[in-house]
C-alpha cells in the first residue's frame, strides 16, 4: 500500500501534462501512487497518457468539472496521505519528502502546506513566491483563510481521513479549493513549509480580467457566505472584511484589464464592508481617470519596474 496518493484531475491538457507528471515521478520520496483522472478530454490526452505505462493509474469519466475529479481520485486512492496537482503546474523533487517529514515528527498535524513559486507558462522565468506577496499563516487558520486563500494550490499534503470528516470537494463553477481549505480548517490546525516546494504556471487560462470574472465573483461571495452560516460563532464578524477582501481583488483584476467601470463598483463596494483601508480609496479614485491616460500610466509603471529589476 503506497503511504501517498497523488491526484492530477485533468481535462485537454495534452501539451502540458507530461511535464506536470514528470515532476512528480521524479520526486525523492518514492512511497506514492499517481492516480491521473480523465475529466472527459476531447483531445489526445489519453495517447499522451498511455506512454506512462503502469507508473500512473489512468481513470477516465465524463466531462464533470474538476471537483469531481479530485473526488473521484479521492475514492480510488489508497494512500494515508492525499496530494493534489493541477495538470499545468509542477512539484520541486524534494516536495513530498520535506512534507511528509513533518507530518511524520508532528503526528497530531492533519495537512501541511508550502510557499510556491509562480512562473511565466511562455518562457519559463521564475516571477515571484506567494510568500514574497502575502503572509503565508499557519496553525489555526479559520479566519485567515475566509478572508483570503493564501494556500497555493498545488502545495497540501492531507490525510485521507480529513475527507472522511469534511467531506469531498463540493459543486462550485469556481475556487473549490478555498472552500475545501475553509472546511478543513475548521477542523484542523495547519502546519507550513515557508520553503517554496511548487511552481504555479501562470498563463491565459488563470483567473484574470476577462469573461469569467464575474463566475468566479459571485461563487467567492457564496463561499463566504457558506463558511459563515456553518461557523456564525467564530465567523459573523470576519464576513464584512472577507467581502471586502473579494471585491477589492477582482477590483484590481478588473482594472488591471482595462474595465474601469466595474473595477469602480467593486472597490466602493469594499469600502462599504471596510472603511479603515487605504487603498481601497486610491483604487476607487484611479477609475475615474480617462482609460487612454490609465493605460498610458500603467506602461510606464511597468517600464519603471522592469528598469529596476535590471538594476
Amino acid at each position: 500500500m503506497p503511504r501517498v496518493s497523488v491526484i492530477i484531475p485533468t481535462y485537454n491538457r495534452s501539451t502540458l501534462i507530461t511535464e506536470t507528471i514528470d515532476s512528480v515521478l521524479a520526486q525523492t520520496y518514492l512511497d506514492f501512487e499517481l492516480i491521473i483522472v480523465d475529466d472527459g478530454s476531447t483531445d489526445n490526452t489519453l495517447e499522451v497518457l498511455s506512454m506512462y505505462g503502469e507508473r500512473i493509474k489512468i481513470i477516465q469519466q465524463d466531462n464533470q468539472g474538476q471537483g469531481s475529479a479530485r473526488n473521484t481520485g479521492i475514492n480510488s486512492s489508497r494512500g494515508e496521505l492525499i496530494a493534489f496537482l493541477d495538470s499545468d503546474d509542477l512539484w520541486k523533487p524534494n516536495k513530498l519528502e520535506i512534507q511528509y517529514e513533518l507530518i511524520k515528527k508532528k503526528p497530531d498535524l492533519a495537512w501541511v502546506y508550502s510557499d510556491a513559486e509562480a512562473f511565466d507558462g511562455m518562457t519559463g522565468e521564475t516571477l515571484y513566491s506567494f510568500g514574497e506577496k502575502q503572509i503565508l499563516w499557519e496553525g489555526d487558520i479559520l479566519e485567515k483563510i475566509l478572508i483570503q486563500d493564501f494556500i497555493p494550490s498545488p502545495t497540501p499534503l492531507i490525510k485521507k481521513s480529513v475527507f472522511e470528516h469534511v467531506g469531498y470537494f463540493n459543486n462550485y463553477e469556481a475556487s473549490q479549493d478555498w472552500d475545501m481549505w475553509i472546511r478543513i480548517a475548521e477542523k484542523y490546525p495547519i502546519g507550513l513549509i515557508p520553503e517554496p516546494l511548487a511552481r504555479y504556471r501562470k498563463h491565459s487560462g488563470n483567473i484574470t480580467a476577462n469573461l469569467f470574472w464575474e463566475k468566479k465573483y459571485y461563487c467567492g461571495i457564496n463561499i463566504i457566505n457558506d463558511s459563515v452560516s456553518r461557523n456564525p460563532y467564530r465567523l459573523a464578524k470576519t464576513r464584512d472584511l472577507a467581502l471586502a477582501n473579494l471585491n477589492y481583488q477582482f477590483g484590481f483584476l478588473l482594472m488591471r484589464g482595462g474595465n474601469l467601470f466595474i473595477a469602480k463598483k467593486l472597490f466602493n463596494q469594499a469600502i462599504k464592508k471596510n472603511n479603515t483601508i487605504f487603498i481601497y480609496y486610491l483604487y476607487y479614485m484611479l477609475c475615474y481617470i480617462p482609460l487612454p491616460l490609465f493605460k498610458k500610466l500603467v506602461n510606464i509603471r511597468k517600464r519603471f519596474s522592469q528598469f529596476y529589476e535590471k538594476r
